[in-house]
């Protein structure tokens, strides 16, 4: 064991007398051993021979060797005074210690040893000085060493900052909670050290990975660490000069927890919150250095994570507080770069962030904020800047929260201050402020509102000078993002495509710094200008010579925006909404109703449908530009809404009005159906549709109409073409003939309500259609002629002459069986290559019975050469009574085409709807006398590539036994590559799973057949190769992306495909 003596003579710290030293000459010496003659040159050069010393005159200024010492021996009688100063002895003696030194020092590793031997000291002396504490409560002379041990080790563990490879052993080891647990200590001194620590080790300057700050973190904060922190800022008085050091690191912890929005949300609990806030607000002259910093760290918690920013505006009342405390510098500056104005930048920048959340927003207006961000524009000088940015950032977003913002900064008359800002010469940051508020005033006001004409009229005001200003300020911005450009082009010439794609976000960025978002925005004010001004579209096509940089610059914006995103989804409705009225070549448009947070209000919906039914009727030349529509508008029933649909709708509803008999049963309620006239009327506007998606509700007469007929509005509303000339006006008689849908190719209809609607019968007859995709319909068509008494042409199936469609595809989801119309849908295309028909809800009673058996097979016959599609199942939550006798498809072996099929079990075995295995076969035993079920063989088409069976459990035995008998007949069906097998979740539990499995697995292998099984096996992962897609619920083998693997999918995608 080392001594005590030892461990002095070899200490663990580095010393200073290791280091290698210069060894200081003695003078006294020097000048004895030195004889210099009278020769000598001042260059210190010397006779060969010896030296002698002659004294030279007093005045000469000659100077060589060193300056003689003086002749009174009083004052240095031994010559001290150009010595060492230290006596040979003592010269030996630091030598020796010296050489003592460098043979024992020896530097101490930082490893994981040392941390387990620094835990379990640490541990000890926590323990000690907590049974000191415990055993001499009243008497501290008793445990203040113990105290004093404890603070020099917690200290001690600063060295782990250095070492950031250490960080998860030290999370793991009880150390960590110990040091945390130490901030709740009596005395604050110690609580203080150890905040200092976990500061240090959370400091951005450490050189961590992330695993490894991960690690620390989640450690810190599963000890309890944010509950502790709180608590002990609760005790700890800022007039002491430790306590206010103590609360400076506490907020330095919290800071580096923040900045991670995960963690962010987690420490962003209200009492954090209202901390921070009290702290803030508390009176300070001058300005403490903690004050400021709390804002600081409260500005980094609300940008990192909308959760606090909503319990702010919610919970907290922040947004009046921080107006209150801005509300200083609407007249006055702070002092330049002092602790003052980071404050005050502070506290402006966390409001930004609270006004970025809908609640924000509304707590904004309800504290007068943008009214004091007025004030602020007109009188201050600090302030300015950011307030106009904090009104842009209120204005922008989606929903009707920033919609109220900007009718709010109109009524609050902020028209004039911000375009008085814009006609001054300003920054271009102060720009890019204005730009915002004016594109988010232009797509926000509600049409026709009086905010909305006072913000058109303050552009097109004094002969246009805004817009005039606008032109100007992009033509600046092209030429500078096409500077940037140039640039660009020359560095991409010299790279290649790879490093080219790494940096596009690079090349990216600088196009932004360069002013590409400024010019984007400025395109979208102007496009808003042109839609609603003819007169001001004049103005910019002259100025800018013409409206095709717009164009492109909208389209542009287009490609960058991401669908999925919600708020780009919105903005991408905005641009394309503005794109045909620049005359872009606009082929898709997608009119569904935008998600937004926090809900969808109908009036905002309804009003962007109004306004696209208004566009396209009064400029009908962009209708025909497009081809692919996606329309799924929103219904109302408030009759108070009527007034706002387009004139021209109103004046076709009150003359169909006029001329129907009983008004209830074609229009219902009437703002309802005016507001399904006005979705067929928008219908008939794109003579040169191609795809249509459209959801309707269940009893949208007028829509499925236009769908039936396929002909003018006057035949459609059923009043003579006479009186539709008489009641509409000139430019808007084009409507009398107009054609409907005569180019359309595929329809995807999806009824929204609870119980179908009809059939759109015509679409059959339309001599474009290919596809048809019918969603949640009856085929049970209503007799309109006798309900509307005035239509002699609605067309039904049984009126549809056999083989007359181009129908190529039909696909039927939702459907009740019927015994008429489904053999009917059959019977009218000419060639069918893909019918998928999914029952449900089921009526027991007319569940495919031997009536609806033989129309179905009747109008399948028709299609033995051409169909190579074929599904016919019921929805997963619909089944037959089990009395209920079902009949079977029957034999398919005459569809020569058929390669994919895909059928319910009771489709092929016919009889009750199940038996749950109650035969109990083991088709591992191979004994069993089970006899051989050859039933599935007689039915499958020679051609078949991929089968999938359903609803395995309504014959669980006999598929178990026709499944095992194909597999091992692999030769009489040689084109079989893949079979799939589906059994709901609640029968599996009480069937073989894992035996039919097993046994299936192998013959599956051995015949070179594809075996997949549906996602509510219980099957163990190891014992699969395959995995399982959600979304089209059919099991795809991995890595396997052949074309017969592709094919396996091809009838469930359609799930998807036009299902928004």
């Amino acid at each position: 064991m080392t001594s005590v003596d030892d461990l002095f003579k070899k200490p663990n710290l580095p010393s200073g007398s290791t280091k290698r030293k210069f060894e200081a000459p003695d003078a006294q010496e020097v000048y004895k051993a030195t004889k210099l003659s009278a020769s000598s040159s001042p260059n210190g050069t010397a006779h060969i021979n010896g030296a002698t010393v002659e004294d030279d005159n007093e005045d000469d200024d000659t100077e060589a060797g060193p300056q003689l010492p003086p002749d009174d021996e009083d004052d240095d009688k031994e010559g001290r005074f150009f010595g060492g100063g230290v006596t040979k002895g003592t010269a030996e003696a630091l030598d020796y210690l010296d050489q003592q030194d460098e043979d024992g020092y020896k530097e101490e590793k930082i490893d994981s040893a040392w941390l387990r031997r620094l835990a379990v000291s640490f541990e000890k002396k926590v323990t000690k000085n907590s049974q000191l504490r415990a055993r001499y409560d009243g008497e501290p002379e008793k445990f203040m060493a113990s105290e004093a041990d404890l603070d020099a080790e917690v200290k001690s563990w600063s060295l782990v900052s250095e070492h950031p490879e250490l960080y998860k052993e030290f999370a793991e080891s009880d150390s960590l909670a110990l040091l945390v647990g130490l901030l709740a200590h009596e005395n604050t001194d110690i609580a203080i050290g150890a905040i200092e620590i976990i500061s240090e080790l959370l400091d951005e300057d450490v050189q961590a990975e992330q695993d490894q700050w991960d690690a620390l973190v989640g450690a810190l904060l599963d000890a309890d660490l944010l509950e502790l922190l709180m608590s002990n800022l609760a005790r700890l008085d800022e007039a002491n000069e430790s306590d206010r050091s103590g609360v400076y690191h506490s907020l330095a912890v919290l800071e580096s927890l923040a900045d991670q929005q995960t963690i962010a949300e987690r420490i962003g609990q209200e009492k954090v919150l209202m901390w921070l806030c009290n702290r803030i607000k508390q009176p300070e002259k001058p300005l403490g250095q903690n004050k400021q910093y709390a804002a600081e760290v409260l500005q980094v918690l609300l940008q990192s994570s909308p959760l606090p920013r909503k319990r702010l505006a919610i919970d907290i009342e922040g947004v009046d507080l921080f107006l209150q405390l801005l509300a200083a510098y609407r007249k006055r500056d702070p002092l330049k770069e002092s602790q003052e104005e980071e404050y005050a930048e502070n506290i402006f920048d966390a409001l930004t962030c609270v006004a970025d959340e809908a609640d924000g927003k509304r707590k904004f207006i309800e504290a007068e904020g943008i009214e004091l961000c007025l004030i602020m524009l007109k009188e201050s000088t600090f302030s300015k800047i950011r307030a106009l940015r904090l009104l842009d950032h209120a204005a922008a977003g989606q929903g009707a929260a920033p919609a109220e913002v900007c009718e709010k900064l109109v009524d609050a008359g902020g028209l004039k201050i911000l375009f008085s800002m814009f006609m001054k010469k300003v920054d271009n940051t102060t720009i890019e402020h204005l730009l915002g508020i004016f594109s988010a005033l232009l797509r926000l006001l509600p049409g026709e509102s009086a905010a909305r004409i006072r913000t058109l009229a303050k552009f097109l005001e004094k002969d246009n000078e805004k817009i005039t200003k606008l032109a100007q300020l992009r033509k600046d911005y092209a030429r500078r993002v096409a500077s940037v450009d140039e640039g660009i082009q020359v560095e991409q010439r010299m790279i290649d495509d790879e490093e080219r794609e790494e940096r596009a976000d690079e090349f990216f960025s600088r196009r932004l710094d360069g002013g590409l978002f400024c010019l984007q925005t400025i395109d979208v004010v102007l496009a808003w200008l042109i839609a609603e001004d003819a007169g001001a579209k004049d103005h910019i096509s002259s100025h800018l010579d013409g409206l095709t940089d717009i164009q492109k610059s909208l389209q542009d914006q287009l490609a960058l925006l991401d669908p999925q995103a919600v708020d780009d989804e919105d903005h991408s409705y905005t641009l394309r909404f503005l794109s045909p009225r620049c005359e872009v070549l606009y082929r898709h448009l997608d009119l569904r109703p935008m998600e937004i947070k926090g809900g969808m209000k109908y009036a905002n919906e309804r009003f962007r449908f109004e306004r696209l039914t208004t566009l396209f009727m009064s400029r009908p030349r962009l209708a025909v530009l497009v081809r692919h529509l996606s329309l799924r508008p929103t219904f109302t029933t408030e009759q108070s809404r009527l007034r706002k649909v387009p004139a021209a709708v109103r004046r076709l509803i009150e003359c169909a009005t006029d001329n129907i008999r009983d008004t209830s049963d074609w229009l219902g309620d009437y703002a309802y159906g005016s507001e399904d006239a006005m979705l067929a009327v928008l219908l008939c506007l794109f003579p040169k549709l191609k795809s249509l998606d459209i959801s309707v509700p269940d009893d949208a007469k007028w829509t499925i109409h236009v769908l039936s007929v396929g002909k003018g509005y006057h035949e459609l509303l059923g009043i003579s073409e006479q009186k539709l000339a008489q009641s509409l006006p000139p430019q808007e008689r084009y409507l009398i003939d107009r054609p409907v849908l005569s180019e359309l190719q595929e329809l995807c209809w999806f009824c929204t309500g609870d119980h179908g609607s009809s059939l759109p019968t015509g679409v059959f007859a339309l001599p474009s259609a290919r596809r048809a995709y019918l969603y949640h319909v009856e085929h049970e068509l209503e007799d309109w002629e006798v309900d509307l008494e005035r239509d002699e042409n609605t067309l039904q199936f049984k009126t549809l002459p056999s083989s007359s469609s181009s129908i190529e595809q039909i696909e039927l989801r939702n459907c009740a069986p019927n015994d008429d119309n489904a053999g009917h849908i059959l019977r009218v295309p000419k060639a069918l290559t893909s019918f998928i028909y999914e029952m449900g809800p089921i009526d027991p009673s007319q569940f495919f019975t031997e009536g609806s058996c033989r129309i179905i097979r009747q109008g399948l016959e028709r299609h033995t050469t051409s169909l190579h599609t074929l599904s016919l199942t019921y929805a997963e939550n619909d089944a037959p009574e089990p009395e209920v006798e079902a009949k079977a498809i029957g034999s398919l072996q005459a569809f020569t085409s058929l390669t994919n099929l895909r059928l319910a079990t009771i489709f092929v075995f016919g009889g009750v709807y199940t038996d749950l295995g109650n035969d109990h076969w083991d088709p591992l035993n191979p004994n069993d006398s089970k006899p051989v079920e050859t039933g599935l063989m007689d039915i499958l088409p020679p051609n078949v590539r991929s089968l999938e069976l359903t609803r395995c459990e309504d014959h669980f035995t006999r598929t178990c036994a026709a499944v095992k008998y194909l597999l091992t007949q692999r030769i009489a069906l040689p084109a079989l590559s893949s079979i799939s097998l589906e059994i709901s979740e609640s029968a599996s539990e009480h069937l073989c799973v894992d035996t039919f499995y097993a046994s299936l697995k192998e013959l599956a292998t051995q015949s070179g057949i594809w075996l997949g099984l549906s996602q509510d096996f219980e099957v163990p992962e190891e014992e699969m190769g395959w995995g399982f897609d959600e979304d089209v619920k059919w099991a795809k083998q991995e890595g396997d992306d052949t074309e017969q693997n592709k094919q396996r999918v091809h009838m469930s995608i359609s799930d998807a495909r036009r299902n928004g």
